[in-house]
């Protein structure tokens, strides 16, 4: 059964009471609980510009109401097992998952024995997340909230672990400063890297510009140089950069067209260095 003890008002970061249902006293606020999953959003857009709050959640209801079964979704981490071997490298301990997603990498960390809390910003995330650690038989505590303002105690883990979900901000400042407040420790982030030419002009011109169906128009892909900065604003330190290539990661889809167009510029791009040639990377930092 899940721990709601934890949880604070993720406006005023006030202890909450209630079991039904958690209320916020000093904010005259009650935040429910959905079929086992507390549903911690303020409903409090911040008016920082970093991102349309309204366009990613209704972007990703919609997507994560159409998963069907705990393999379907897998293609958002599909070959990204080299996430594992590099959180790997640091103490156990608690980790915050922000931004679960459909939970995969959430269950991969678990099993390695990372004691995990996951929070997503949609209700159809969370509910697909539960599924996948519910058959991986992973003992992972879930929220849905807002992850510029969590629903946690100053300090509350000792890892904050994003995979994927830093780029889905234009602006990173605020973000990060949430982020920094729960963190004891350490801080990991897997990101679209924007070195890359394929991904800079995906997520960086034609995003911005004409759209792009299957990902949400918040998104762009993210200089590791300017996470850096920011994590070093607050508190982060003994920084750690490693590029991953991951071009071809297609899943079912490798002996597409596409797949082998893809395959020919990654060869292309192949005497370029990693910074250059790769789409992903892998930072982390410590407090």
């Amino acid at each position: 059964m899940q721990d709601y003890s934890k949880l604070r008002c993720p406006i005023c970061k006030s202890k909450l009471s209630g079991e039904g249902n958690l209320h916020c006293a000093r904010c005259v606020k009650t935040y429910p609980i959905v079929n086992g999953i507390p549903v911690m959003l303020s409903q409090v857009q911040s008016a920082d510009g970093e991102q349309d709050l309204a366009v990613e959640q209704n972007f990703y209801e919609d997507m994560f109401a159409g998963v069907k079964g705990v393999e379907d979704g897998h293609c958002i981490v599909y070959g990204h097992e080299k996430i594992y071997d590099f959180v790997s490298r640091i103490d156990r301990g608690t980790m915050l998952e922000a931004g679960c997603g459909g939970g995969h990498n959430g269950v991969n960390l678990a099993k390695r024995g990372f004691k995990v809390t996951a929070v997503d910003l949609t209700m159809n995330g969370v509910l697909a997340a539960r599924k996948v650690a519910e058959h991986g038989k992973q003992n992972i505590e879930y929220v849905c909230a807002d992850i510029k303002q969590l629903p946690f105690a100053d300090n509350e883990f000792d890892i904050c672990f994003c995979s994927l979900v830093l780029h889905h901000f234009i602006g990173l400042d605020n973000l990060v400063k949430e982020l920094a407040r729960v963190t004891r420790r350490c801080f990991i982030a897997f990101e679209v890297n924007a070195w890359d030419p394929m991904s800079f002009f995906r997520f960086n011109v034609l995003n911005p510009t004409v759209g792009y169906k299957n990902i949400s128009k918040n998104q762009r892909a993210l200089f590791p140089e300017t996470l850096r900065e920011t994590l070093g604003r607050h508190g982060f330190r003994d920084f750690v950069l490693e590029y991953e290539d991951m071009h071809d990661n297609l899943g079912k889809a490798r002996d597409s067209f596409k797949s082998k167009v893809i395959r020919t510029y990654q060869v292309a791009l192949g005497v370029l260095p990693d910074k250059f040639s790769s789409n992903k990377f892998l930072l982390s930092a410590t407090k």
